[in-house]
This record gives structure tokens, C-alpha cells and sequence, in this order.
């Protein structure tokens, strides 16, 4: 986004240079200030060793997640080739979910959040359950109790056009934020 903003601010092509537009200019501020915010945030807490290096199985619509070791592996690794299946191919999905169940009973829940995230972001809704059991599942399992609870509530609440999450304890949403 950086470099696109930048492209726009000077660009030597240009026939007539138009002033560059306000939001253009608000958009440099940002990504400017974010950057300088990351580098202090990074710098005060550098990101784990352990996580940086950590196996990432890809996942569809993300950066996959970081898994330690022992947690075990997927036997399709091709995000394209999962998304085809999930879409189009009941029979060998619900295979993919009986082994990734199979390898979390042996401790190692990878296919389980991978399939889990994968199910997640493609919210078919002949698939949300299993999607929030694997996902659920291994958050558990690799400790992440809080995720788990988080993703929980998220599906619960995930077809509402908004949410009032940001409510103070005891605070009513409105009905424009999708309250009673």
C-alpha cells in the first residue's frame, strides 16, 4: 500500500500534475505513523525466536499458523488444491476431517488447525461445525485457551451485520449496531 501511495504522490509520468488528492495525502500520514508506531513496538518486544522460525503450513486467505514442533503435518499442502475440495468435493472433505481428528487423538493437531482455518475463512455453512470443532480443538491443544474462546463467541456472532463488542460492562447495544 505504502509503495502504491508513494507511485501516486510522484509520479514522473504524469501529462498535467494534478495536485495530489487529500486522501492520498491522509493515507501517507497513516501508513507513516503506523510504520514508526511498528518499529517502537517491535523493538520493545521483538518478536520469539521460536515463532519466526516456526513450520507454517499455508492456509487459505492467510499467513499460515505457526506450529511447534511435533504438532505434525497435512498431507495437502496446496492452498488451491484444498480450496477445490472444500468447495467441490464432499466425499474426500469429510475423509480429510476423519484423519485430521485421527492425528489430533495421536497429539498432533496441525491438519486439525489447518483444515480448521481453511474451513474458517471459507465459511460454507455445510461446513461451519466441523470448521469450529478442528479449529477449537487445536487452539486447546496448543494451549491457546484464549483463541478458542475468542473464535467461539465469533462464530456464535458471525453472521450479524455488527456487533457491539467494544460495549462498556452492562451497556445495551443500539439497534443501529444490531441490539434487541
Amino acid at each position: 500500500m505504502k509503495k502504491h501511495v508513494e507511485e501516486i504522490i510522484d509520479n514522473p509520468y504524469a501529462a498535467d500534475p494534478e495536485p495530489v488528492p487529500l486522501s492520498v495525502r491522509a493515507a501517507e500520514a497513516a501508513l507513516s505513523w503506523f510504520e514508526q508506531a511498528d518499529k517502537q513496538a517491535l523493538a520493545k518486544d521483538p518478536p520469539s525466536p521460536r515463532w519466526l522460525k516456526a513450520t507454517r503450513i499455508p492456509t487459505i486467505g492467510i499467513m499460515g499458523p505457526g506450529l511447534p514442533e511435533g504438532a505434525g503435518s497435512i498431507r495437502v499442502t496446496d492452498t488451491a488444491q484444498r480450496q477445490e475440495a472444500w468447495r467441490n468435493q464432499p466425499g474426500r472433505v469429510q475423509k480429510w476431517i476423519a484423519s485430521a481428528k485421527r492425528d489430533f487423538a495421536a497429539g498432533q493437531p496441525a491438519a486439525a488447525f489447518t483444515f480448521g482455518l481453511d474451513l474458517h475463512w471459507i465459511d460454507d455453512d455445510a461446513l461451519r461445525d466441523e470448521g469450529l470443532e478442528l479449529l477449537v480443538m487445536a487452539y486447546e491443544k496448543l494451549g491457546r485457551h484464549a483463541h478458542a474462546e475468542t473464535l467461539k463467541v465469533h462464530c456464535a456472532h458471525r453472521d450479524l451485520g455488527s456487533v457491539g463488542v467494544f460495549l462498556s460492562a452492562g451497556e445495551e447495544p443500539s439497534e443501529e449496531a444490531g441490539g434487541a
